[in-house]
Parts: structure tokens; sequence; C-alpha cells
């Protein structure tokens, strides 16, 4: 039989995660008389839970709270409040400050790159609501993992609020999940004296034990503070803009640029001065992608002139600091496009051939801009990489474009690598016959003389904190540094994924001891180590086996390479015998991985 309250319970779930106190079992709690409840509700130090009728109900979050506050006032301890626990306001609280603040940092103690913007809102009353939100899309979170980092910096930055009395608040920009522009976030802090030295402490205190609340309803916070804060549009949140509303009162014009026109006129003005068929595929490229939306722009959900919208983000009121104008071709880039196109109003188009050149150009110029050359240059990397992106949209197929598109992206990601050079961390086991032969074949040199300058600093900074032993080149020629770790030696090894050696069908493959690092699988020929498959690509985490790991797929993919690029057809290579050798969990039990090069091979 159902109890006629049901429907009154549930309602109260719903508001209240956690069942509210009446206020004689409040009182039981804290150790006090029903009256003096409702005196602590009255100064606001309890929070009433409106859940109907005329009997007093309090939340259960706030008299923990108040429990926490008079247990830790013999220690000298205190707990902030929550937004909910702030007394809500018929008139505005004055805003008591609002700067970008320097002194922030990460939870590993890192400064944070962007000044964050700081607000509190006060009262006669004692209470206070300090917010904190970022100005960059890279630099979020501020009460999450780094909460007692931000609550201690605000803290000392606004040093006349009563902490006991204050809410610390986070506008946070919502760059998971849904539409909304941002949420809310606060968190609860347990405030003490210092006496650790090695503890983190601000102005003598320490925050601990954060306990967090989001709101989805940025809304939430306008009751406590009797007015809605000022916000920007997400992409206009950003120190500069700040600044200037700060100093003007009025809402900042910020472009809004979802056709990428600013970044493409800049990334034009970063070929300036470069000539050659690669830089004049770049700026065909990036005129030809402005060409595409100066015909077909982006579309928005909303109308232009609905600033709360403009940009496919909600925001909870039209934001008071910001204007969005949307951005379009300067004149000088749309008479580029109008000269470059006039004899080809579709575009760029490329034969498969002709893709596969400009790819090779592309890749090269990325290449040799990497961060494994003499002269890094990320920028003009960055671009040389994304322009090979643009080139399949752009290739005219013969049959069955889907299929050949496939095909050709295939092998020119094999081929062309983007990022050719692995590092690889091999440890030795000297009493492994296999791998000693391979660390007698290291070969030292006087300051690594025969290096380029640029690989022995990477060998370096990759082993600074292990002692180097060598700096030089491993049995292969490739640039190594000898290093130990508890008495291990250890090669690390600069490797051209790109150089694979010729496998013929008489050739083993022959695994080293495994270790925990990356486990390598040499050539052998005639008794002999002649060379070492590389992994199939930068990001692989090293080769392992004997489960049904990455490991193992890697070292299979690896192997699978080296023979395509040995010149074995598709149709030749046993990818299932590869598969099963690999994940053989024999080899998990000490035995060495070893294989003939045509037992991998499909028979006749």
């Amino acid at each position: 039989m159902s109890n006629p309250f049901d429907p009154f319970v549930d309602a109260i779930r719903r508001v209240f995660p956690e069942p509210p106190l009446t206020s004689a079992a409040a009182a039981r709690e804290l150790g006090v008389k029903p009256a003096r409840v409702h005196q602590l509700v009255e100064a606001g130090d309890l929070q009433r839970a409106n859940v109907g009728g005329r009997d007093l109900f309090v939340t259960a979050a706030s008299v923990r709270r108040r429990k926490k506050r008079t247990e830790h006032r013999g220690g000298e301890k205190i707990t902030t409040l929550s937004l909910k626990e702030i007394p809500k306001v018929d008139a505005p609280r004055p805003l008591i400050y609002d700067r970008l603040a320097d002194g922030f940092r990460h939870p590993s103690g890192a400064p944070r790159q962007h000044r964050v913007h700081l607000r509190a809102w006060g009262g006669e009353d004692g209470y206070t609501v300090v917010l904190v939100a970022s100005t960059s899309d890279h630099d979020i979170a501020l009460l999450n993992g780094p909460a007692e980092e931000t609550a201690g910096a605000a803290s000392t930055l606004i040093p006349q609020i009563d902490l006991s009395k204050t809410a610390f608040v986070a506008l946070d920009r919502n760059v998971l999940h849904g539409k909304n522009a941002y949420n809310l976030t606060d968190a609860t802090f347990t405030i003490g004296n210092a006496t650790d030295p090695h503890q983190r402490s601000f102005s003598g205190r320490t925050f601990t034990g954060p306990e967090w609340s989001r709101y989805d309803d940025v809304a939430e916070i306008v009751p406590h503070i009797g007015q809605k804060p000022v916000i920007f549009h997400r992409s206009a949140y950003t120190e500069a803009t700040v600044e200037q509303h700060q100093r003007t009162g009025r809402p900042v014009t910020f472009p809004w640029d979802p056709d990428g026109y600013l970044r493409r006129e800049e990334q034009l003005r970063l070929l300036e001065g470069h000539e050659g068929p690669v830089f004049d595929l770049l700026r065909d490229l990036l005129l030809d992608e402005t060409r595409l939306f100066m015909n077909h722009p982006m579309g928005s959900m909303y109308p232009a002139s609905e600033q709360r919208e403009i940009d496919d983000l909600k925001y909870p009121w039209v934001p008071q600091g910001s204007i969005l104008r949307r951005t379009h071709a300067s004149p000088a880039i749309a008479e580029a496009v109008d000269e470059r196109f006039a004899d080809s109003p579709e575009g760029l188009r490329f034969t498969p051939e002709e893709t596969e050149d400009a790819w090779t150009l592309l890749t090269d110029l990325a290449v040799e801009s990497g961060e494994f050359r003499s002269a890094p240059n990320p920028e003009l990397e960055d671009l040389a990489s994304g322009g090979r992106q643009g080139l399949l949209p752009r290739t005219d197929f013969e049959t069955n474009a889907v299929e050949e598109w496939s095909r050709l992206s295939d092998r020119l990601e094999e081929e062309h690598p983007l990022h050719p050079i692995a590092v690889r961390f091999i440890d030795i086991e000297p009493r492994d016959k296999v791998m000693a032969t391979y660390l007698k074949g290291f070969v030292a040199h006087d300051q690594a003389s025969d290096l380029a300058d640029y690989e022995r600093t990477h060998l370096q900074h990759l082993r600074r904190l292990y002692e180097i032993e060598a700096i030089g080149r491993d049995m292969f020629g490739r640039p190594a540094v000898l290093s130990r770790h508890r008495e291990i030696p250890e090669l690390t090894v600069l490797e051209d994924v790109r150089a694979i050696p010729q496998l013929r069908e008489h050739d083993e493959i022959v695994g080293g001891r495994q270790s925990q690092s990356d486990t390598p699988l040499f050539v052998r020929r005639e008794r002999q180590l002649i060379g070492m498959i590389p992994l199939h690509n930068s990001l692989s985490g090293g080769h392992a086996f004997g489960y049904g790991g990455s490991g193992p797929g890697d070292a299979a993919s690896s192997i699978a390479r080296a023979l395509r690029a040995s010149g074995f057809e598709e149709s030749q290579i046993h990818q299932d015998a590869i598969n099963r050798r690999t994940s053989d969990e024999a080899l998990r039990n000490g035995d060495r991985f070893h294989v003939r090069v045509r037992d991998l091979l499909v028979e006749g």
C-alpha cells in the first residue's frame, strides 16, 4: 500500500539530494536547543530548507558546516560557505573587488599563463561571494584540481573579507559538454593556521578538504549578489577585453571569426618572404579555402542580431561585456582570391599523382620545420601539416572515389609520416646475448662530434635526470645516448621510422629480452644482426609481446609495415600468423620472440 506522503517526500528529494533536518534534529546534531537553531537561521549561519509547512527545516550541509566551525573553533579553524549558504538579497551587493589578478597557480605549483578575472561582492551583513574566471580556454577549471591554490590566492588579494562568511565560486568555461557557454562551481574549505613549513599556505593559513557543488545555470548566483554579474562572450573573454571594459564601462566589440579569415590572413603573412613550389602551394591552399568560405560561410543557429547566442552557445543573459562582430575577408585578400581563381572558379583540383607530389612537398617542409631539426619553426610545421589535409578532398579519382581515397590516404600516411623521428628507450640486459651484441655495437664519439648540435641537445635533454655515460651512435648508426638507471644500461635512440631494413624470406626476426620499456625487434641474416625493425609510427609506445594489448599490436603493425616496405605484396603477408606470434602467451614467461620471415608469409 502506498504512503500518502510519498509524493511530498519525492518532491523534497528532488530539491534536496540530502534530506533536510527538522529544527529538533539540527539541535541534537549541534548540541543546542531548538530555539538556538531558529536564531542561527535568522543570523544566516544555517540555511533554511523551504519545504513548505509551518515547521522549520534546515539543510543538512549547513548543519554539517556549522558543526565543523564549532568543532574547529578551539583549534582556530573555520570553514567557508557554499553559494547557497550566502543569504539572498533584494538590493545589489556592492562590488568590492574587480581586477585581473596574478598569483594563481596550477595544482603542480606552476604559475598560470593568463591572469585570472577576480571579483567579489560584499555587504553590510559581512557575507562575500568571490567569483573567479579564466581569461583563456586553455587555462580552465580554477576550482577543481587547484581549488586550494585558487581560494588561497584570492583570499590573499582580498584580505578584508571574513572567510567564515565567504563563498568561493568559479565561472567555468563549459568546453566539453552541451551548448551552455558557462556553468558554476563552488568549493568549501576548512581553513587553519599553517604549522607545517612544507605545506602550501597563504598569509599563514592553509586551505584543506574542499567539497564541491556544481550549477548548470549561472543564474543561480543572481539571488545571492542581487544582480547579474557582467559576462563576456566566451571567445571574447580575454585579458585585453576585460581591461578595456573595466576602463570604459562599455561593451567591447570583438571579432567573431567562425570562417577563419583572420587565421588564414595571419598564415599568409607568415609565408611572406618564402619562395619555392611548396610555399606557392600553401598560398594557393589558403586562398582556395578563403574562396570556399566566401561562397559558403559557416551558418549560425541564431540570427546575428541576437547577441545572446550568436556563436551557437547559450548564455544566461545577453553578455554585457562584449559585442561580437562577424569578420569577412579583407579587400586585399578578396582581390587576391578573385585574381588567383579567375580562370578556375571551381578552385584547386589535383590528379592522384599531383596529390602525391604535393603531399611529399608539404611533409618534407613539416619535417624540416619540426623539433628534431636544426631550425624548428612550429608555425610553419603546423601550416604544412595542416595543408596536407586539404589535398585529398581536392583530388579527382577515376572510379570508386571512396575506395581510392582511402587507399591513397593510407599509403601516403605510411610512406610519408609527418613525425618520422621516434624516441626509443631500450633497456639492456647484458646477460642476454642478443642485447649484449647490440650494446657492443654502440660507438661513442668524443662529444658526439659527428652528430648535429640539435641531435646532441635532444639526447642530453631526454636523459638529463640520469647518469650519462656517452653520446654516439648505436649499432645501426642512429643517434643514441648510453645512460644508466639503477645500474641497468639503457640506450635512448632517435629512430627514423622511415629507415626500414630490407627483409628477405630467409631472414630471422629476433626479439631482445623483454623489458618494462621497449623490446626491440632485430633482423638477423647469416647469424649477424643487420638492422632493427622501426616502430610503425612515432606515437607508438614501443614493442611488447605475449598478450592481447597495444604493445603486441604495435609490434605486429611494425612487422607488417616492414614486410610491405621490403616489397612483399599485401596478399603475401599472413597477418593472422603475425598476430599469433606477437601475442603468444609463452612470450610472457621468458620465451624470446623468434620467427623466420617466410613463416609470416602465405604459403605458395
